[in-house]
């Protein structure tokens, strides 16, 4: 079997105003619209974008708090759930491919109620988190939830805001090392994600920070008119939001700006655009990939995100080689070349020079 679509697409971002999912390359040139992702399925606006191992695509909407599920190449499949307010960002995967969001509890409680949704989407645990905020929670690689607080109104300056954890029982840890207001001035904390050796990275206040695997203050990686969702591609570029919403800012591994990529009215995005989620997903492969393939490089880049997330332990490296030395194997009947892997995959091909 074949795949049908003769399209490419690195990113995936939520068009808050239009109801949309737009696809567009790592560069940040328009694609299109990802297959029926907008208000003919009853998306809404799109506040969360993820995928499963199987390359389906999910998409939480904010207007209803409905879950849609999506193929690779954007044909809607079906409500996979539905998390009641929709107000919150993100979605993110457990390694038992369950599925967690933030959601309002109740009026006054912005975003403290932390929620599971197993794999037919069904509600299966809720617990309160006692924190407010709209960023999204993710899991590392021990399915430890690390979750933004961000109090709106605080009278301490914002000193307890910052990176809070979880087991998935809803035991709390605490705070994430030195990721507070008070230690190192992460406040009002909009979104996290991580690299490709479990550095955290968070959006906060007009800058992205930076933390250990063990929650040491790493710096200010970048400054600027920063906002909204962060997410990192497998080679530790960073793509975050405009803090005017109206586009999507590139970031090096090194901190250094890669430009505005994508930009309201420019290059056939609509004039009206106002950037919401923005999720990284393995390019859609060209016809003469079969689904085996598309599978596998899903697979491959789940098992890479676990690992991302985890305690770089130091085979972070070795993991993802042999990761692309699978990928390699596979594309040699289809494409031929280590230049097509990195067309098709996301995991880190050798030769790249050393890792840091």
């Amino acid at each position: 079997m074949v795949a049908a679509a003769p399209v490419h697409a690195d990113l995936l971002v939520g068009d808050f105003n239009n109801h949309k999912v737009l696809r567009f390359s790592d560069t940040g040139a328009l694609i299109g619209t990802f297959g029926q992702a907008g208000d003919e399925v009853g998306l809404g606006i799109p506040g969360g974008i993820t995928f499963d191992s199987a390359g389906r695509t999910y998409v939480k909407s904010m207007t209803s708090g409905d879950i849609l599920r999506f193929t690779v190449t954007g044909t809607f499949l079906d409500v996979f759930g539905n998390a009641r307010s929709g107000a919150q960002r993100g979605l993110a995967f457990d390694s038992n491919e369950s599925l967690w969001l933030r959601r309002i509890q109740s009026a006054g409680t912005f975003g403290n109620e932390i929620v599971r949704i197993d794999t037919s989407g069904n509600i299966v645990q809720t617990f309160n988190s006692g924190l407010a905020g709209l960023g999204g929670a993710i899991l590392d690689r021990n399915d430890v939830l690390y979750v933004p607080r961000a109090e709106l109104t605080d009278d301490t300056g914002n000193l307890t805001d910052g990176i809070y954890r979880f087991t998935t029982d809803g035991t709390a840890l605490g705070v994430f090392g030195q990721a507070t207001g008070a230690i190192s001035g992460c406040r009002l904390p909009g979104s996290v994600a991580f690299d490709s050796v479990g550095r955290l990275y968070v959006s906060s206040d007009g800058r992205i920070l930076r933390y250990s695997t063990t929650g040491d203050y790493l710096g200010v990686f970048a400054t600027g008119n920063i906002g909204g969702y962060i997410m990192l591609d497998p080679l530790d570029n960073v793509y975050i939001g405009h803090g005017s919403e109206n586009g999507v800012m590139k970031y090096g591994p090194q901190g250094n700006f890669l430009g505005k990529i994508i930009s309201a009215g420019l290059g056939g995005v609509p004039a009206n655009f106002r950037n919401e989620a923005i999720a990284y997903i393995p390019p859609i492969p060209e016809p003469g990939c079969s689904l085996l393939l598309v599978t596998t490089t899903f697979t491959l880049l789940r098992r890479n995100r676990r690992i991302r997330s985890g305690a770089g332990d130091g085979n972070d490296t070795l993991v993802g080689r042999a990761g692309a030395a699978a990928c390699l194997m596979l594309m040699r009947p289809f494409r031929g070349s280590i230049n097509s892997c990195r067309s098709m995959c996301t995991c880190p091909v050798a030769p790249r020079g050393p890792r840091r």
